[in-house]
């Protein structure tokens, strides 16, 4: 599970970046 949440704190992360 904590690597589910280290991919979705990655994902928001790069979307941040993105955005």
């Amino acid at each position: 599970m904590a690597k589910a949440k280290n991919v979705a704190t990655f994902q928001a992360l790069d979307l941040k970046l993105t955005v």
